[in-house]
């Protein structure tokens, strides 16, 4: 039972972890700092990880790592459509 709380604790507070930046990002309308290498990474690793949480059978670690990626994926998605305007070009996202 203790473990079962653990876990989703866990999913919980990792799974949130990068919507403060998105919100920053969104709201200052800005990508100057921030590394977009970073999030490709964790993007990535989190594909290699839900595989391996699927393969083990673990609900919790395919729950975190499956908002993970819708989180990451917007994230980077708003990155590049932030970067453009920055540039001043357009973006059709």
């Amino acid at each position: 039972m203790i473990d079962q709380i653990l876990g989703y604790t866990a999913t919980i507070i990792f799974s949130a972890m990068i919507i403060p930046q998105l919100v920053k990002t969104l709201k200052s309308k800005t990508t100057k700092g921030l590394s977009i290498t970073m999030f490709i990474m964790y993007f990535i690793g989190n594909c290699v990880a839900i595989c391996y949480a699927t393969m083990i059978g673990q609900n919790p670690l395919q729950i975190k790592y499956s908002f993970a990626l819708i989180i990451t994926a917007v994230y980077i998605i708003s990155y590049y459509k932030i970067k453009r305007e920055e540039n001043g070009t357009t973006c059709k996202l």
